[in-house]
């Protein structure tokens, strides 16, 4: 990734400070009190171990050919899971109650009927601010994402154009008009391989070190006592100062 010259200039002059101050603290002897040898062997094991960590995931790394055998494998063990309903795509109008009547919804429907462009009504009229500047559109959607009275006017429509009576809901009165049907399919292998790789990928890693981690701990024990005994020894210190 390449950065922008004033971008390059602000990271050289942080580092410098960085650099500049660090050394003024081992000057003064910071570095050597205990309380910050032990944050800076902290630092350095979370760098180092993060590191190690990365190392790991490139171990268990697999060429394409594989990562996609995999892939795949997973794919065909549960196709279910890549099953996808049937979706409509509509635009509306609303009118939200205290701003629109019922009857004010049905002179638009009337106008729309007669002719009228529906994106341009639902620029001018609708209260949605989330798609009245879209022309009403609110993209795919399948059934148990709307509303009940919307989503089954939405739902009751079958020639794209066509459009819906005044529905009420919550919200106020809405005007749909159904846009293209999308029919219930099962993705395709191509449709989800990158993110199959992805997850089998990060399964290996996973197993890798929770592996690492379990043989870690087989060998040493961790002793929060002494851990307990070094944070009181360090209190009663900074309460003497």
């Amino acid at each position: 990734m390449l950065h922008k010259p004033d971008d390059m200039g602000r990271m050289s002059s942080n580092l410098l400070m960085r650099r500049v101050l660090a050394k003024q603290a081992e000057e003064a002897g910071l570095d050597k009190e205990m309380i910050n040898q032990a944050t800076l062997r902290i630092v350095a094991d979370r760098v180092l171990s993060d590191m190690q960590l990365a190392r790991i995931d490139e171990k268990v790394k697999l060429d394409d050919r594989l990562l996609t055998d995999r892939a795949f494998s997973l794919y065909k063990a549960d196709t279910k899971k890549f099953e996808r309903p049937q979706e409509v795509r509509i635009r509306h109008i609303l009118l939200a109650k205290g701003n629109g009547t019922k009857e004010q919804a049905e002179q638009l429907l009337l106008e729309l009927r007669n002719g009228a462009d529906f994106e341009k009504l639902a620029k001018e009229k609708s209260n949605d601010p989330g798609s009245a500047a879209k022309g009403g559109d609110l993209g795919f959607f399948a059934a148990g994402r709307m509303v009940k009275s919307f989503e089954d006017a939405a739902f009751a429509l079958k020639k794209p154009g066509e459009l819906s009576g005044v529905v009420e809901s919550q919200f106020g009165f809405h005007i749909l008009q159904l846009m293209e049907i999308r029919e219930a399919s099962v993705q395709s292998f191509d449709e989800v391989k990158d993110t199959l790789k992805a997850e089998v990928l990060a399964k290996l890693s996973q197993d890798a070190r929770v592996a690492e981690g379990r043989r870690i701990m087989e060998k040493a024990q961790p002793k929060p006592e002494v851990l307990q005994a070094f944070i009181e020894a360090q209190l009663a210190k900074s309460a003497a100062k």
